[in-house]
């Protein structure tokens, strides 16, 4: 999926990472991207064009309606000047969206490029990205809130991730992993995927 910017308008996105994996011989390449507020009308156009019972026919409609709007919402949260923002792409098209604070998980969201076909990896390298850059500061906790009525089960990615759960209600489990638990997860993602951070380039997301 390629959109097209029909106002030539400004940009301000920054590609500040490439990551690859190989699962069972099968080479992914991501590319990792910086949001910032100059990105408003590609996430504009990018909500008007994903459609997750396009790209995931077979599961039922609740469960994409759900997946829906965590995308949306998703889209809306990368703009906050207060969190961080990331996008990553597959072959230029974009299959991931996450914000963050320095303490605390926002919003994650990845969807297929392919129809019926998820990225291998694609939110794995995001949670990455973000262990990196929760390392970076002081606190000792990072926390978050897995919705369970989505289409996969998150709660079980993200103890496999290092979380674990503390509570919850209404199709949110609260989740939290400490600064030792991140190291060493880290340990583990570095075996699988490779991630090369480049010299911060700000590029155009509608010329992907």
């Amino acid at each position: 999926m390629k959109i097209t910017d029909n106002n030539q308008t400004t940009f301000g996105a920054i590609h500040i990472a490439n990551a690859r994996n190989i699962t069972k011989n099968i080479q992914t390449d991501l590319q990792i991207y910086k949001i910032t507020k100059s990105d408003r009308e590609f996430l504009d156009e990018l909500r008007s064009t994903i459609k997750m019972e396009e790209l995931m026919p077979n599961i039922p409609q609740y469960k994409l309606d759900v997946w829906q709007e965590l995308f949306n919402i998703a889209t809306y949260g990368v703009l906050d000047t207060n969190k961080t923002g990331l996008m990553i792409t597959n072959n230029k098209k974009p299959c991931g969206l996450m914000a963050f604070s320095p303490s605390h998980l926002d919003i994650i969201c990845t969807w297929p490029v392919e129809t019926g076909k998820k990225v291998p990896y694609a939110g794995t390298v995001l949670m990455k990205t973000m262990f990196e850059e929760f390392l970076k500061g002081k606190n000792n906790f990072l926390e978050l809130n897995a919705v369970t009525n989505g289409p996969f089960c998150n709660v079980a990615k993200f103890m496999r991730l290092g979380f674990w759960q503390r509570g919850g209600e209404n199709y949110i489990t609260a989740m939290r992993t400490s600064r030792a638990k991140i190291i060493e997860t880290l340990k583990h993602l570095n075996e699988k995927i490779t991630t090369r951070e480049i010299e911060s380039e700000t590029v155009n997301l509608f010329n992907l």
